[in-house]
């Protein structure tokens, strides 16, 4: 789930996971250790990719042409 921008742009992302446990099945420990690390795993990947992503958009930008000229001024002779 994605929340809306805030005023600075920022966009939270939530995840969910439900985890059913029962007095039938006392022993539960592997089970709930089992989902939890599943959700460190899936949280690592989509960090790495999102990271991925801001690389690729950081060397794109870097290699864009300027746009624009500038002319010499008393500050700036070409």
């Amino acid at each position: 789930m994605l929340t809306s921008p805030d005023e600075e742009g920022v966009i939270g992302f939530h995840s969910r996971r439900d985890i059913m446990l029962h007095p039938a099945c006392p022993d539960n420990e592997p089970f709930v250790k089992a989902v939890l690390d599943s959700f460190f795993n899936a949280k690592e990947q989509v960090r790495s990719n999102f990271q991925q992503i801001i690389a690729k958009q950081m060397k794109a930008k870097k290699n864009r042409r300027p746009v624009g000229f500038t002319t010499p001024t008393e500050n700036n002779p070409i």
